[in-house]
């Protein structure tokens, strides 16, 4: 990983194979959050819907937030959750998040055909 105050460069073993190149200020001077499209609320596991608020901004920070430290890259294959993010009974999501055997659901509804 490479990045400035206006670009990232993301690649594996060399440039030459794979290169993802993000402009920090993005189409329109967009920064982060705001390229994130978050929604205004969001579930959080209870029945209440939290504000979802730009941290970075209240923190006075630039638009290159929060690639403006040092962090740790995590890299993770995943797909779903019961974190209620993807709201059940929308979109063809094959699993409930109260459900104990959500993983064996999503597996079972799978059609490998």
């Amino acid at each position: 990983m490479e990045w400035t105050p206006k670009w990232m460069r993301l690649y594996v073993e060399s440039r030459l194979q794979a290169m993802i190149n993000v402009q920090i200020t993005g189409h329109g001077g967009k920064n982060f959050f705001d390229r994130g499209h978050y929604p205004s609320e969001a579930p959080n596991g209870t029945a209440v819907e939290v504000a979802v608020n730009n941290s970075w901004e209240a923190a006075g920070v630039g638009p290159w937030a929060p690639f403006d430290q040092s962090f740790y890259l995590n890299l993770d294959l995943a797909v779903g959750g019961t974190s209620s993010w993807f709201p059940d009974n929308v979109g063809g999501k094959m699993w409930f998040d109260g459900s104990e055997t959500a993983m064996i659901n999503f597996a079972k509804a799978q059609n490998t055909t």
